[in-house]
Parts: C-alpha cells; sequence; structure tokens
C-alpha cells in the first residue's frame, strides 16, 4: 500500500543557472527540491556536493537575456515604494526642525514632489485626476 506522504516527483533532475551575473552562470546542476510555487527557491547541488538555494528565474531560459543598462529606469509605483523605505531611515528626529534630514520635508528637498507628480515617461502629471 502506498504511502499518502508519497510525494510524486515530477520535477526536472538538472536546472541550468541562466542569469548571466551569477558566477556559475552557464552550469548544469542537479535539483534536490522544486517547490510548486514559481516564486520560491529552488535547491540545486553544486560540485563539490554543496546544496544551494537560488531564486527560481535565474534557471529560468528567459533570465539569459538580462542585461545591464547605463542608466536605471524605474515606475512611479517602484519609485514610491522606495521613497516609503528612504524616508523613515532619513528621518533622524529632528520634527522640530522642518525635517532638515529629510529631504521630502526640506522646502529645498523635490524628492518626493518629484515621485509624486512624474508619470513613468517622465512627464509631469502635476494637477491630473486619476
Amino acid at each position: 500500500m502506498a504511502s499518502n506522504n508519497y510525494r510524486h516527483n515530477t520535477i526536472s533532475l538538472t536546472a541550468t543557472i541562466y542569469y548571466p551575473f551569477h558566477p556559475m552562470q552557464g552550469r548544469e546542476l542537479r535539483v534536490t527540491s522544486r517547490s510548486r510555487n514559481p516564486e520560491l527557491p529552488v535547491t540545486v547541488v553544486d560540485e563539490n556536493g554543496t546544496g544551494l538555494r537560488l531564486p527560481a528565474w535565474m534557471v529560468a531560459p528567459e533570465a539569459a537575456h538580462y542585461q545591464l543598462a547605463e542608466q536605471a529606469t524605474l515606475d512611479v509605483q517602484t519609485l514610491r515604494a522606495l521613497a516609503a523605505l528612504l524616508i523613515p531611515l532619513l528621518d533622524d528626529g529632528l520634527a522640530g526642525e522642518e525635517n532638515r534630514s529629510n529631504p521630502c520635508m526640506r522646502r529645498e528637498g523635490r524628492l518626493c514632489h518629484d515621485i509624486e507628480n512624474k508619470s513613468p515617461l517622465g512627464r509631469s502629471t502635476a494637477g491630473r485626476h486619476r
């Protein structure tokens, strides 16, 4: 009688690291574990027997096409998320001094204004209704 805990192994036995900036790029490694969730890491074993957890996107063939750009481009939503992470770090608690440490709170600081009022193409969205 088969065990209820039996796990049907339908995973590929090997995975190639396609991400061009990984030190093991191009190597085909034995897969020991792969989640059904494609967002979770893949566990592989290198030539020395060391287990490595790799983001699943690094072993996807599309990753071979990733390139560095001379200038980074981020959409407005990503810039807002980044600002939300950085602003609390920049605020050193000097709220009584016009938040001089926080560029979004300084009168001369344009960071948050620019993030709020630029579209992904760099066009102003000031005055537009959403």
